[in-house]
């Protein structure tokens, strides 16, 4: 086979240009912290809040571009093609002596390099290509490190030693004339590509392959893409194809399938538009399936009999939290059940639903349709995110759906799903109660009331809000040692918590106690609590060494070098490490530690002993005491006398006039005291002031506070409403609806705010009074555009879309106080979605994918949506994007997936330290589903 000719182009170019505008670093700097300078320790940390580099653009007059380009493009075979582009560039400053001769950001040399695959055939295509850039000065990158900050280690006062008088040093001199870094680096990119027809195609790509990182240049990380290509309109030669109209099953709603064809009176089209036959009967004009937009409850195609029905799903959720390390409580505020929302944990579940029932058609009028289920969580899945169960442990009854069709009507009782809108979005669920169906010709209408509180109500809302309460809380470590700390870390005082248990304030239990033996059990009891908090290694040993058991003085006998008796004496001590209070026990404790340890105490002593002697010049000969166990036993004494001699405990340095103390309390509880209160504030928590977790966990939360409590909100259920819907089909292609919904008799709702020192208290007894209206319009054969919007006007859709009152707010810090809160306006929401394909169950190989936006303010929503893709938490008050996409490998399997990204609050929520904006993790959810 001969080798094809390569694709071959080359060229000059040359550009003169008389005003060239550049960027460059004027060379001066915005500092935001000038105190953090080279003359004092603080400079040490400028490298934390740095300057900004000021950058502006330029007028360089003359500029010359002078290049030469050339490709090459070989085929390799039927599928392949490799390019290989090279540009030289000369690109000149000819006039500003104030800038580099060379331009910025312009290389020298650029290669380009390239392979190609495509296959008409099989629709698989792809790229990989890189892009090399070398010798370019960087505009970015000022050459001499001009732009870093040396912070320690550097001898900035030039007194040849490195000190805390040292600060930092930057490079570049305020207003000094910048040179640039040249650099040469290369990106690389691949994109992946499969046709499905002549109109759709789908794709993945990673863009900067390899991830090269410049942070000069803020050049972008290594990025994922994916997504599709859509070609719609009007195709002419595929509407005179005639099809047979075919209508969908759908189990919940027991609607069964049905063909319409030749009936020797009616012929239909591929949209199921009568074109043939005279008069149409009622009955004729039900077979005749319109448009998918129109769908009647009723089937009467359907043969008599019982056919059971149910399927079964396994499901993968993932929600990818940020994981934020946020406090959940201060001295005087509190994280209530709003934990959730401010801590964003990532959390994964596995849930799975199993699903039975019958579907019966009695007589020619009348259908009944029982659907149940087994799940791990109670009610309907838009309730929870993420599964706690993966069991099959809560039972539901979905549906009990009784029609009866008369003429172009449809009346039904039960427990019926109802979809409200084009899309569902903003409910798809089920509620309890009546509904009627009038279906003619383009038009439908539809009117039901019943109870809708089994699947609305939203209990996991991601908004947040203030309110004043009083709580317990954990303890602060000022508060369970009973002991505060200046700034300079020295204790001024008590921190007297009143009620205190015996669980903390532990300086206030040691004033109180009236013997050793109370104190060293009071010091005990804090040491326990402080492991439980923390786990067996309270204390960090590196940092706060161990507890020293002093020994005493022992005599002992030696021979000198010229043979005289001499005596000398020797005290050892032990360490015990401050983890294990077993000393805490008093002398029963120290006897038994001392029993385990005894033996190597004495060899000590006698080795100490015996290096002295020979050091002497001498031999030893023996102790002074007597034999071996009479040395134990000395020993024992000794550091008994030495544990638990008492001693003064100090916690008032403020007036070092008048310190305070604490008389009576034994060595190894002063020492073990200090050093559990040190250890605390220093090795855990990152030295936190604030009220710890960790220590409510072992000391129960018994911090009496009145203080500002945050709460999740809660969208309440709706116990009863009325509806109606209205379709109109223009074309086959298109339609329209509007529908109502009104709760009724709704409970009386309050909320709390806080304002002040107290709650504002808002109460409702109207949840629901919403508007809606819609279109669909199909698009060729595959592609279908929804559109949904709506209102709630209600005084409690426009509460809840309010926000919390910050008075006395500054912008840059968390003080201020809470003024109730404000209604905002009429809340709404609006759903764009766009459909390519359908999964059908009984076609395998069949396909479907989709994209939407979702925009639903707060209070306009109350739970219970069909979007099936995502909870209810991720619309009540987000906006967010979602794909997503299901196919058929065998006939009753369908594999689904969806991903949801960009979920943002539209509104604020409350935290502990104003209001945030907000955003919730991506949300993935995957689904298998076999129905039978």
């Amino acid at each position: 086979m001969p080798i094809p000719i390569p694709y071959t182009r080359a060229g000059v170019f040359y550009n003169r240009i008389r005003d060239y505008m550049t960027t460059y670093f004027t060379g001066n700097y915005l500092d935001f912290h000038p105190e953090y300078n080279e003359t004092n320790y603080m400079g040490a940390w400028k490298f934390a809040n740095p300057p900004d580099m000021i950058y502006s653009f330029k007028n360089i007059g003359k500029a010359e571009i002078t290049g030469f380009q050339a490709s090459v493009e070989q085929k390799f075979g039927d599928y392949w093609k490799g390019k290989l582009g090279y540009v030289w560039l000369h690109a000149v400053n000819k006039s500003d002596p104030d800038m580099p001769r060379q331009l910025l950001d312009k290389p020298q040399h650029k290669i380009d390099i390239g392979i190609s695959y495509d296959n008409v055939k099989s629709g698989w295509s792809g790229s990989i290509w890189g892009d090399y850039y070398i010798n370019m000065l960087d505009s970015n990158s000022v050459a001499g490190n001009g732009n870093y900050i040396s912070s320690w280690g550097v001898d900035t006062d030039g007194d040849g030693d490195v000190g805390l008088n040292d600060g930092s040093h930057i490079e570049l001199k305020e207003g000094g004339k910048p040179s640039y870094t040249k650099k040469t680096f290369g990106i690389w990119n691949i994109i992946i590509q499969k046709r499905i027809d002549k109109d759709f195609l789908v794709y993945f790509g990673v863009d900067n392959l390899f991830n090269h990182r410049d942070y000069d240049r803020a050049l972008q990380e290594r990025v994922y893409k994916m997504g599709f290509n859509m070609k719609f309109g009007y195709d002419g030669h595929k509407k005179e194809e005639s099809k047979k109209a075919v209508v969908t099953s759908v189990v919940a709603g027991g609607q069964g399938t049905g063909v319409a064809g030749n009936d020797g009176n009616a012929v239909v089209n591929e949209h199921g538009n009568i074109v043939a036959g005279g008069t149409t009967s009622a009955a004729a004009e039900q077979r005749v399936q319109r448009d998918p937009f129109i769908t009647a409850p009723f089937d009467i195609d359907k043969k008599p009999g019982v056919e059971l029905i149910g399927d079964y799903q396994a499901r993968w959720n993932v929600h990818g939290g940020s994981d934020k390390p946020v406090a959940t409580v201060t001295a005087t505020t509190h994280v209530g059940d709003a934990a959730k929302n401010m801590l964003d944990q990532k959390g994964h579940g596995f849930e799975q639903r199993l699903r039975l029932g019958f579907d019966a058609r009695i007589g020619d009028n009348m259908n009944v349709t029982v659907l149940g289920s087994a799940a791990g969580m109670s009610g309907v899945d838009t309730k929870h995110d993420v599964s706690d169960s993966k069991g099959l442990n809560h039972q539901r009854l979905d549906t009990i759906d009784v029609t009866q069709h008369a003429n172009k009507w449809g009346f039904s009782i039960g427990r019926l799903t109802e979809t409200m809108g084009v899309t569902g979005y903003w409910f798809g669920k089920e509620y309890d109660g009546g509904r009627a169906v009038w279906t003619s010709g383009r038009n439908q209408v539809r009117l039901g009331y019943g109870d809708f509180s089994s699947t609305t109500g939203i209990n996991d809302s991601a908004y947040t809000h203030a309110t004043r309460q009083t709580f317990y809380r954990a303890p602060t470590v000022e508060e369970f040692a009973g002991i505060h700390y200046g700034a300079t870390g020295m204790a001024e005082g008590e921190a007297i918590v009143p009620e205190a248990p015996d669980t903390i304030n532990f300086l206030q239990q040691l004033k109180n106690a009236s013997t050793p033996e109370e104190k060293l059990a009071i010091v005990k009891h804090m040491h326990e609590l402080a492991e439980q908090a923390y786990g067996g290694k309270v204390i960090d040993t590196d940092w706060s060494g161990e507890y020293s058991v002093i020994g005493p003085k022992l005599s002992y006998t030696y021979k000198d070098a010229l043979g005289k008796t001499q005596t000398d004496t020797v005290n050892m001590g032990s360490k015990v490490n401050y983890n294990d209070s077993i000393l805490l026990e008093g002398p029963s404790g120290m006897k038994k530690w001392y029993d385990n340890n005894s033996n190597d105490i004495y060899a000590r002593y006698q080795q100490e002993a015996q290096e002295q002697s020979q050091k002497n010049g001498g031999t030893f000969i023996g102790w002074k005491v007597g034999s071996a166990d009479a040395v134990k036993s000395a020993v024992y004494n000794g550091m008994v006398s030495s544990a638990y001699g008492e001693y003064s405990l100090g916690y008032d340095y403020y007036d070092l006039d008048n310190i305070k103390y604490i008389k009576g309390v034994p060595d190894v509880a002063l020492r073990y005291f200090e050093t559990i209160v040190s250890n605390l504030q220093t090795s855990h928590d990152q030295q936190s002031q604030l009220p710890r977790e960790a220590l409510g966990n072992a000391t129960s939360l018994v911090v009496k506070v009145t203080g500002t409590v945050l709460q999740k909100d809660t969208i309440p259920a709706i116990e009863r409403a009325a509806y109606i819907q209205a379709k109109h089909s223009f074309s086959p292609d298109f339609g329209v609806m509007a529908w109502y919904l009104r709760s009724t008799g709704d409970d009386n709702h309050s909320f709390a705010a806080a304002h002040g020192d107290t709650n504002d208290i808002a109460s409702f007894d109207q949840l629901a009074n919403v508007f809606g209206v819609g279109a669909q319009w199909h698009v060729g054969d595959k592609a279908l555009v929804s559109l949904d919007y709506g209102q709630n006007r209600t005084d409690f859709g426009r509460y809840m879309n309010g926000h919390t009152i910050y008075e006395n707010h500054e912008a840059g810090n968390s003080t201020f106080d809470f003024g109730g809160r404000a209604a905002g306006g009429t809340p709404h929401f609006w759903v764009a979605r766009v459909d390519i394909g359908k999964s059908d169950t009984d076609k395998p190989g069949s396909w479907n994918a989709f994209a939407d936006y979702k925009y639903f303010q707060h209070g306009s929503f109350f739970g219970g949506n069909g979007t099936e893709g995502v909870p209810d938490r991720y619309l009540d008050g987000i906006k967010s994007f979602t794909v997503g996409g299901g196919y058929v490998p065998a006939k009753d399997i369908l594999l689904e997936a969806f991903y949801t990204f960009d979920a943002k609050g539209i509104g604020k929520r409350d935290t502990l330290y104003g209001s945030e904006n907000f955003s919730l993790g991506d949300y993935t959810r995957i689904q298998a589903t076999f129905r039978f």
